[in-house]
């Protein structure tokens, strides 16, 4: 059992979210430590497990196409 409290949906009501169009998401680890890179001089350095989660999230739509 978790001890967070339950989280509510921030979603729209009745919204596609299939539907084409740009999307913002959010990526936490756990404890917010950074594990998948740094920002140096406006630079992203992904760090291994950075360049992992990248390469696993360009993936995505060969899974999903749709």
């Amino acid at each position: 059992m978790s001890d967070t409290p339950p989280r509510q949906s921030i979603r729209l009501q009745g919204f596609d979210y299939r539907s084409p169009g740009a999307y913002f998401v959010t990526v936490l680890t756990s404890g917010r430590e950074c594990l998948l890179g740094v920002v140096d001089d406006d630079k992203v350095h992904l760090h291994t497990i950075g360049q992992i989660v990248a390469s696993s999230w360009r993936e995505i739509p060969s899974h999903f196409p749709t």
